[in-house]
């Protein structure tokens, strides 16, 4: 599926429109960018996860989720969006709707030398406005317990751990080594 001028309007405007310059532009991510996002991943997984799991969790969860050809797939499923500075990608967020009323971060990364620049908060931004504009009422996301700098990033945004929702839902395995979080938005 392409995606049109209008739609690439339309998230640019959901980005908060003109980009003043020296800012990352937050656009919706198209074909040709699969090769820089899986890049990007790769780059933020080896910084973030190195000194918490093996190399080889590393390389294979590399190789199966942030592979040119499965990022391709779901960029034609408009669940990626990008930050870009300069010409060089710096970031890129992966959500969509789970639920009616629900939608979820699955990746969100930001480049090495590019973090707290507020890149993240706007990639974010983006995708929640994207999220709310499809009718999430709640925000979902899944991140690793041991990665500190993830686990602050969404809780400075009003995440909080899954077990203190007032909703149906529970975490049905405590033993796992993610922490799932969530918000209303």
């Amino acid at each position: 599926m392409s995606e049109t001028g209008a739609e690439r309007e339309a998230d640019a405007g959901a980005a908060g429109g003109e980009t003043p310059a020296g800012e990352a532009a937050i656009r919706a991510a198209t074909p040709d960018d699969a090769e820089a996002i899986s890049r990007l991943c790769a780059a933020c997984w080896w910084d973030t996860y190195r000194a918490l799991v093996s190399d080889e969790s590393i390389e294979q969860a590399i190789a199966e989720y942030y592979n040119p050809a499965r990022i391709r797939e779901e960029i034609g499923r408009r669940s990626w969006l990008v930050a870009e500075e300069g010409g060089a990608l710096v970031g890129a967020a992966r959500g969509h709707m789970v639920e009616d009323d629900a939608g979820e971060v699955f990746d969100l990364y930001v480049a090495p030398g590019r973090q707290r620049r507020g890149i993240g908060t706007r990639l974010l931004r983006a995708l929640t406005d994207r999220q709310l504009a499809e009718g999430a009422t709640e925000q979902w996301a899944s991140v690793l317990k041991a990665n500190r700098k993830g686990m602050t990033f969404f809780d400075v945004r009003g995440f909080v751990p899954w077990d203190q929702r007032s909703t149906r839902r529970m975490n049905r395995d405590e033993r796992s080594p993610y922490q799932r979080i969530w918000r209303y938005v």
